[in-house]
């Protein structure tokens, strides 16, 4: 799916956005129960997020694995680059939200990115950050 289809989504709301640090053992995960949360990478092993974002394909495919090893897994949508070893996602991919990455660099170029395209900067947490602010968050 195009990642446009999240823009404004969350307008207005507050959007938190969980990594998967070693804080995770000891940060209070209920906290975040009931919480609008972009996920990074791993952090569905926590706590379900509405979205997961990576620019790792290879773990949403280790998480389908271990899915289908354990159906008690929740089902949640996947906001992933378009990179090898997924390489034959598109934009049309009716499972996925699928990004590519834009130039590195300041933050004013998120302005001017192609359509489908989010910021990386320094971190994945940058393109939370960039998808945040485009689905319209008030507080991130």
């Amino acid at each position: 799916m195009r990642i446009e289809k999240l823009y404004d989504t969350t307008k207005g709301e507050t959007v938190f956005i969980a990594g998967t640090g070693p804080s995770m053992r000891v940060f209070p995960k209920d906290f975040l129960r009931d919480k609008f949360v972009i996920g990074l990478n791993q952090f569905w092993r926590y706590l379900v997020p509405n979205y997961t974002l990576t620019i790792h394909p290879e773990l949403y495919l280790e998480w389908e694995v271990e899915r289908k090893a354990n159906p008690a897994i929740p089902k949640h949508l996947w906001v992933i680059k378009k990179k090898p070893p997924m390489v034959q996602l598109e934009t049309s991919d009716p499972n996925h939200y699928v990004f590519h990455t834009g130039k590195l660099g300041d933050l004013n170029v998120v302005k001017t990115q192609p359509a489908d395209t989010l910021y990386l900067g320094e971190g994945i947490q940058c393109t939370a950050i960039d998808l945040a602010v485009r689905m319209g968050a008030k507080n991130i």
